[in-house]
């Protein structure tokens, strides 16, 4: 069974915050192998927001204003699909995984499951299944990298699960 590394590229830090693109990775929990079965998905910001719940956070606005300019391309991807859409694909792709991790347990995986709330759907995902690459990275004392192409949602999952195996190879006592 593989776990998934879930990255969200959102307009707001609440726990409803309107998801704008979502990226993951599959990969091998005992030797943090990454698998070349990846998901990628641009969400209609539009979409996103048709929910009450989901509003947009000005001081994320500005922020994401202020992000280079192939980051800010994917606000608006004209591939971009409904979220109820992107929603579905990522249940069918993720289906017989057994682990959800997040650069943050109380972010990616929160607001996902959240964006499956109110689209009335079913997370495909167990609260049980969540793990935290802060904390592992904290537990092995290893601060973030640097050098890939940030706030790309794909290229965060894959930057993200890089960090996790050197903090498991770390916390595991084995520095190969």
């Amino acid at each position: 069974m593989f776990h998934v590394l879930v990255d969200l590229e959102t307009m707001g830090v609440h726990s409803y915050a309107p998801i704008v693109s979502i990226g993951a990775v599959k990969f091998d929990p005992t030797n943090c192998e990454q698998t070349d079965d990846t998901f990628y998905s641009v969400v209609s910001l539009e979409s996103s927001m048709e929910f009450p719940e989901c509003y947009a956070e000005s001081q994320t606005i500005l922020w994401w204003l202020q992000q280079n300019e192939e980051a800010r391309q994917q606000l608006v991807d004209v591939r971009a699909v409904h979220l109820r859409d992107a929603l579905t694909d990522f249940a069918v792709w993720y289906k017989g995984s057994t682990g959800l991790w997040g650069n943050g347990a109380n972010f990616d995986p929160v607001i996902l499951a959240n964006a499956y709330k109110v689209v009335g759907m079913v997370e495909p995902f167990n609260n049980s299944d969540v793990r935290c690459v802060r904390t592992a990275l904290s537990l092995a004392g290893i601060h973030k990298r640097d050098g890939y192409v940030k706030h790309h949602a794909l290229y965060d999952a894959s930057a993200h699960l890089a960090d996790l195996k050197q903090a498991l190879h770390t916390i595991r006592g084995n520095h190969g």
